[in-house]
């Protein structure tokens, strides 16, 4: 059973959180009567103490305790896997490219960029209707919030305003870049949607979203954009994926997509796209390595996610080579 009446401890020594064992460093001038991580379960739970009953409280402490244990025993196993895929899939990747290198003398060793990218979902199946009803709800819920705000301005302060503030900067960005535009146009396309497998039945469609088309062309009705936006709708799908995603991309013109859609792209791409940026005055090739993962489930796989396919593109030359 915990001892709750703990002695003063000296400031600078390490000491054990009392709640989740996290080791921390007492510090000087503060009250280290007890020893409590900054996290903020575990403060609320210590701080109870003071709001309940003793004989309540004592079970109630070692029932939460034993279950942020766990919690935090499960993250620490998860980063542990997920650092082994990274160590993995780090050192596959460099074998790759050296044994590119050893084969083929007329790239420059130093100006080949490696960039590794997911794979987005490709099996097609019909759209079930329950999915259509679904997503028309969404639609039609949206759009009835939408027409609550005089403008997109108006709209509740969110992930999709701070969306189309970074969109603003990105697409005048990558405008300066048309380098760099390219390329990311050639890495999503490679990759097929590896991001769009979470758009699920509602596609990121925001109130902020309909209004912007709104504000654009004010003569819109609520139906007719219920109905545009229905008119997309493709019989097939790609399976367990955004309801908009096709085998040809995405059936949704851009300006009718979500900003949080518009603006993402995965971090092995925006990394890239960095590295672009830094050496704007280089020309080299970019080895692509593209895994079997999508862009949300890649440490998800029991053992390691496989090489299904590894471009090297030189140039305006692109040349597929077999894993």
């Amino acid at each position: 059973m915990v001892d709750f009446s703990i002695p003063t401890r000296p400031s600078g020594q390490t000491a054990r959180c009392e709640v989740c064992c996290s080791e921390i460093t007492l510090q000087a001038g503060v009250n280290n009567s007890n020893a409590l991580c900054q996290n903020f379960e575990c403060k609320q739970l210590y701080n109870q103490r003071f709001t309940m009953n003793p004989a309540l409280y004592k079970p109630h402490f070692e029932f939460r305790k034993k279950l942020i244990l766990e919690r935090k025993a499960k993250e620490q196993r998860d980063k542990r896997h997920a650092d082994s895929i990274d160590t993995y899939e780090a050192r596959d990747n460099q074998a790759i490219l050296n044994a590119l290198i050893s084969t083929d003398k007329s790239i420059h060793p130093e100006t080949i960029q490696l960039v590794m990218i997911p794979t987005g979902l490709a099996r097609t199946a019909p759209l079930p209707s329950a999915r259509k009803v679904q997503y028309q709800k969404h639609l039609e819920d949206t759009i009835a919030e939408a027409i609550q705000y005089t403008s997109a301005d108006d709209a509740i302060r969110d992930q999709h305003h701070a969306a189309h503030e970074h969109l603003k900067r990105q697409d005048e960005f990558l405008q300066s870049h048309p380098d760099i535009s390219a390329a990311s146009d050639t890495l999503c396309g490679l990759c097929k949607g590896g991001c769009c497998s979470t758009g699920g039945d509602h596609a990121f469609i925001s109130p902020v979203t309909i209004r912007r088309l709104m504000d654009k062309a004010p003569d819109l009705t609520t139906q007719s954009i219920l109905n545009s936006y229905l008119s997309h709708i493709h019989d097939h799908t790609i399976d367990q994926s955004c309801i908009n995603q096709t085998e040809s991309g995405c059936a949704l013109p851009r300006a009718m997509r979500s900003d949080v859609c518009n603006v993402y792209f995965c971090d092995e791409v925006k990394s890239h796209q960095r590295r672009m940026a830094e050496n704007d005055n280089e020309q080299g090739a970019t080895l692509v390595i593209q895994r079997s993962n999508t862009n949300w489930n890649r440490y998800e796989a029991i053992d390691f996610n496989k090489v299904v396919s590894i471009t090297l593109i030189n140039g305006e030359n692109t040349l597929d080579i077999k894993p």
